[in-house]
């Protein structure tokens, strides 16, 4: 029954499910869900308990903080989880599945970020970052000099996480049969338990993902250990054996897997461990490279490229604006033939299955969702999945894996946690709409307001994607939404560059921004205010990032467009190369330095077509954003004003690049609430 319309403040009535587990059974998971209170300004997470039979969800954990990241011990009588106390670190938590007290069993400075189970759960190896610069003396230079930074590293920041100091991050291995000994035999009180902890990997460089060896003693990681790590970006799959913890806790060296790829980015064991599948590239095109599937065979120190030809985008490259932070793992089947992932394709993303034997794959899910994580059950029968539509933030799903040769079935609804809330404040289906683009198709929707069509044709804005590696698609946009309740109507393409559309697609913008991109989107606003009822005269352009570039781009290049909201955008590529956090790496998709080829950077930035802009402009940016430093805010609107053109700057403090999908609740509400405002001003809405 329609009542109400959405708002901003919609945001503190929405839930997001994010990472999942699944029984090994099969007969139920757990799963996150993040509530944004109002009064705290925080987001929380707990856990739920559901059953994948009739969907029946109880609360798991209802503890002070967040509980995230869960996972069953492979027996599935325990659960672990991160627990992150308000004002503390996260650190690891195991509690029976039954019930019960979870009990701390990590206690790191720094806090844990994943973990994975040992085979026989009797131990958990978990990453964490290592601080080696010491702690600051008691003296009053050390109190008060300890905040003075001494960069040596050519990578010595990252966007979310600030700067590295001293941090490495490392694997480690806590023993927690203390907890499982006590549960059983009902002794002495939890809190007088101590769980053994020792390092795993050690040293100056930094791992990233892992998998732990069947037999307990092996880990799999992705890092550098060469001396260029930071100049060069490569990475690569190592593998260490994990001490007994005997005396001396001597770590093993790690050895570099013998693999044809400079970029690798995941890393599985088989379930036997004779094998392990690996996702990544050698960068052929830099940045614009599309993964591939190796499969190293450990005793023949072989290995075998399984995605030849497939031209696939791994992992998911939609965007949404309301969606929990999850990852697309990699996953071997019980009997070790098959490994699933996820995959982009156009606008979506599906579950796939890859055969290492026949070196070919297969769609498990299809339709117009995106999948955005999942977990399969110890026999790889069933698949619990999260999957969002663009009418629907991500809910949890389960679906049966079929047998080779067998039709898929289709992913069964098992929450609709937000169905209540949309049911009084129904949504907008984004129409499909395609442009033939001469060589390529190009793909794109269309969202139209309700009601009777104004004198003219609706108002309408142009969003385009950040990245540029990215893509849109059915996912769900609560700003979009709240455009088109407010009158306006809204647009959005994949140009070149983007992914799900094949390699030559992905870089043909490589070092070559606002040129095939720029015109992809002008031919789908011709096509589009040819095809629906738009008002060619009240048209706006906006983006985030890549797409703030683009918005800026757009209005130094064509009149078309009256306004435009310019997000945390890179306008100026030459002082990008040293204030970004990954600037340097901009050599590789240009022919060199900017003071050895000033023009290529100069051309690429839109500040430098400054004097052609005539729209008006919001300009939005989050004072700590390292990706697009405030100072690119700061030049255009400075050039801007320079040239009195009619322009707005709202930044938003202690905010990262990523504000809009996790920054702090009330500043992504004034975020929105900005958008709309302005665009309803301007186009007069």
């Amino acid at each position: 029954m329609v009542n109400r319309t959405l708002t901003p403040e919609d945001l503190f009535h929405l839930t997001m499910v994010g990472r999942i587990a699944i029984h090994p059974g099969g007969r139920h998971a757990i799963c996150e869900m993040s509530h944004l209170l109002p009064e705290s300004n925080e987001t929380v997470t707990h856990l739920w308990h559901v059953d994948t039979n009739g969907g029946d969800r109880t609360p798991f954990t209802w503890a002070e903080g967040s509980q995230v990241h869960p996972a069953y011990a492979p027996d599935g009588r325990f659960l672990a989880f991160i627990g992150r106390k308000t004002g503390e670190k996260g650190q690891i938590y195991v509690m029976r599945t039954d019930g019960g007290e979870a009990v701390r069993v990590t206690n790191e400075a720094l806090g844990v970020q994943s973990f994975k189970w040992h085979p026989r759960g009797t131990s958990i190896v978990y990453q964490s970052p290592v601080d080696k610069a010491g702690k600051p003396g008691e003296s009053a230079r050390a109190r008060y000099t300890s905040d003075v930074r001494v960069i040596e590293r050519t990578w010595y920041r990252l966007d979310g996480v600030g700067y590295f100091g001293g941090q490495r991050t490392h694997l480690s291995v806590v023993d927690v049969t203390p907890f499982m000994a006590h549960r059983s035999l009902q002794s002495e009180p939890v809190r007088d338990f101590t769980f053994p902890t020792r390092a795993v990997t050690d040293g100056p460089f930094d791992v990233q993902d892992y998998d732990l060896h069947p037999d307990g003693r092996h880990v799999v990681f992705v890092s550098n250990l060469d001396e260029d790590a930071d100049e060069t970006q490569h990475r690569f799959a190592y593998e260490t054996e994990i001490s007994d913890g005997g005396e001396g806790h001597l770590l093993a060296s790690p050895i570099r897997i013998p693999l044809p790829i400079r970029q690798a980015q995941q890393v599985a064991y088989s379930p036997t461990g004779e094998h392990i599948a690996v996702l990544g590239h050698n960068r052929p095109h830099g940045q614009y490279s599309l993964s591939q599937m190796f499969v190293y065979e450990r005793e023949s120190n072989t290995s075998t490229l399984i995605s030849d030809g497939w031209e696939l985008s791994f992992g998911n490259a939609v965007l949404s604006d309301f969606r929990a932070d999850v990852d697309a793992p990699l996953v071997w089947s019980e009997h070790g033939r098959y490994v699933y992932t996820i995959a982009t394709k156009y606008g979506t993303s599906q579950l796939i299955r890859v055969d290492v034997e026949t070196r070919t794959f297969e769609w498990l899910t299809q339709g117009e969702h995106t999948v955005l994580t999942f977990d399969l059950s110890r026999d790889s029968a069933t698949a619990a999945m999260l999957i969002e539509t663009a009418t629907k933030p991500a809910d949890l799903f389960v679906q049966g894996i079929p047998l080779s040769g067998e039709d898929s079935t289709t992913p069964r609804r098992l929450t609709d946690i937000n169905g209540a809330l949309l049911e009084k404040a129904p949504v907008n289906r984004p129409k499909r709409f395609y442009v033939n683009c001469g060589e390529t198709e190009l793909e794109g929707w269309v969202m139209l307001p309700e009601g009777p069509v104004p004198e003219g044709g609706f108002p309408a804005v142009l969003q385009v994607h950040g990245g540029p590696v990215a893509a849109y698609g059915e996912s769900f946009f609560l700003e979009f939404q709240l455009l088109v309740q407010a009158g306006i109507a809204v647009l959005f393409c994949n140009p070149r560059g983007s992914l799900g559309y094949g390699q030559a697609y992905c870089c043909a913008i490589r070092g070559r921004w606002g040129t095939v991109d720029f015109e992809d989107t002008e031919r789908f606003v011709d096509a589009v205010t040819a095809a629906y009822p738009i008002d060619q005269c009240r048209l706006a352009i906006a983006g985030g990032s890549y797409g703030g570039f683009m918005a800026a781009w757009a209005i130094g290049h064509t009149s078309r467009y009256q306004s435009a909201v310019v997000m945390r955008a890179c306008v100026n590529e030459y002082s990008m190369f040293g204030t970004c956090d990954v600037g340097f790496m901009d050599v590789e998709d240009l022919p060199g330095a900017p003071w050895e080829y000033p023009d290529a950077y100069v051309n690429l930035s839109p500040i430098a077509f400054a004097d052609k802009m005539k729209a008006k402009v919001l300009i939005l940016h989050a004072e700590n954003d390292l990706r697009c430093p405030i100072e690119q805010a700061e030049q255009l609107y400075a050039a801007l004003k320079y040239h009195r053109v009619p322009v707005t700057m709202v930044r938003f403090p202690e905010e990262s690049h990523g504000m809009s999908r996790n920054g702090k609740p009330w500043h992504r509400v004034a975020r929105l609430e900005y958008i709309v405002t302005f665009l309803k001003q301007t186009l007069q809405a």
